[in-house]
């Protein structure tokens, strides 16, 4: 059996963008006074590397959040600070789907294409 020290880590490495991924707000995406509902159409990010994501079954997702904002919000390619809290959870897609998904990205691509 092996053993290894522990390890510290000098450098961080952030994750790259998906190139080509497009996003287009779908109808019914709004804010009121106590929440907000943003439904999207994302094209080309459910992926990674050669896992793909099941829109019929369940999958571990994760998040992390910094206190720090990125310096450049809209430019998914930004640098943003060391992360301050993170977590993980499982979701079942399925689920999560939008009833109308299909009626609302023809809306969506009707109003891109007009």
């Amino acid at each position: 059996m092996d053993t290894y020290p522990p390890r510290s880590l000098s450098s961080r490495t952030y994750p790259t963008p998906y190139t080509g991924a497009t996003y287009t707000v779908l109808p019914g995406s709004g804010t009121n006074s106590t929440h907000w509902t943003l439904s999207v159409l994302a094209k080309g990010v459910s992926g990674w590397s050669s896992t793909k994501l099941n829109p019929a079954g369940s999958v571990s997702l994760a998040y992390a959040q910094s206190a720090t904002p990125p310096s450049e919000p809209a430019n998914n390619a930004t640098r943003f600070g060391i992360h301050s809290a993170k977590g993980k959870w499982t979701q079942d897609l399925k689920s999560a789907q939008i009833a109308n998904f299909a009626e609302l990205v023809a809306k969506a691509s009707a109003m891109t294409t007009a």
